[in-house]
């Protein structure tokens, strides 16, 4: 995973550097920041890539960018979609229409060949005066031949509910998932991705089942991903679950059905998963420790699932892992 940071270079010349290398380079963009403010600049970058999309992570000072004419010249060969998370920080984003303000924790998406900026208000920042950020950059090549292309201008997901919250949630999903997704997984996670930011933006191009599935999926990534988080809780359930992605429990077992499995199977399949991973694992804990650990309230649905599953006792493929 390539990283930048200017903590190796002298004061004065850490912003140059940041604006050619990260700026105009990695995010195709020009950036500004006041001469008075350039010998405390800092910023660290890591990048990583799903497929042909580029992932960027950011912490750096705060200054101006701009998506400006000669930018998009120069990334006219590969210019795409953006999606932007403004981690903390807040400040305005100005496009043709007038300016939005934003602050920390929020989305914005857009079409990197349309002139924009965002310039920050430092009374939303803290101390050091650093900002998170995190971007995703989808090229054109991928975006048209999963929607009809559309200029998009910036807009703004405020995230509070619906398909905006449900995009946010599944953005930081596919960040954390981003090193281990490569070919067809890879591709599926984009395009759900890509076909999400269209339904939240309610593009009138996109299909109708396109949307409709890129929902469904990403419903069920992060139905997963709360579960992978939770499987030690006990209470544990459907309505919990669902309550959390804001659906009806209902909706939640119809998001698991073309997946396969139900709700109760991918639950289930994930505790004993997890009590056999501690079984070879944390040998200090005894077995019954293990199935409370991994959310089982009886012992003997723990017992008799586990045998069903993996042929053996858990006593039994425990001796057998550490012989």
């Amino acid at each position: 995973m390539p990283t930048w940071s200017t903590d190796h270079l002298p004061p004065p010349d850490r912003f140059e550097y940041w604006r050619e290398v990260i700026a105009r380079r990695l995010l195709g963009v020009e950036a500004e920041i006041e001469v008075k403010r350039r010998p405390t600049f800092i910023g660290r970058a890591r990048a990583s890539a799903v497929g042909p999309a580029c992932l960027i992570e950011a912490a750096v000072s705060a200054h101006t960018m701009r998506v400006t004419r000669c930018a998009i010249e120069r990334q006219a060969a590969e210019g795409g979609v953006y999606l932007w998370h403004l981690v903390s920080g807040g400040g305005a984003v100005t496009l043709a229409g007038g300016a939005e303000r934003i602050a920390g924790d929020t989305l914005v998406t857009g079409c990197g060949d349309i002139p924009a900026a965002y310039r920050p208000d430092l009374t939303l920042f803290r101390p050091s005066g650093c900002s998170g950020h995190r971007v995703v950059l989808v090229p054109r090549r991928v975006f048209s031949t999963l929607l009809v292309p559309s200029r998009m201008s910036a807009r703004q997901h405020r995230c509070a509910a619906g398909l905006d919250a449900l995009l946010r949630g599944y953005l930081a999903t596919f960040m954390e998932q981003a090193s281990n997704l490569s070919g067809p997984a890879a591709e599926d996670a984009l395009r759900t991705l890509v076909q999400l930011i269209a339904a939240a933006r309610g593009a009138s191009d996109i299909r109708e089942d396109a949307a409709a599935t890129a929902i469904r999926q990403a419903l069920l990534v992060r139905a997963q991903d709360l579960i992978e988080r939770e499987l030690h809780r006990a209470d544990l359930n459907p309505a919990r679950v669902a309550a959390r992605l804001g659906i009806s429990v209902r909706k939640l077992h119809l998001v698991f059905e073309p997946s396969g499995e139900t709700f109760g199977r991918h639950l289930l399949a994930r505790r004993l998963a997890l009590a056999d991973r501690l079984l070879r694992d944390a040998p200090h804990l005894s077995v019954t420790e293990v199935a409370y650990a991994a959310g089982f309230e009886s012992l003997s649905t723990f017992f008799r699932g586990y045998r069903a599953a993996y042929g053996a006792s858990p006593g039994e493929r425990r001796r057998t892992a550490s012989a």
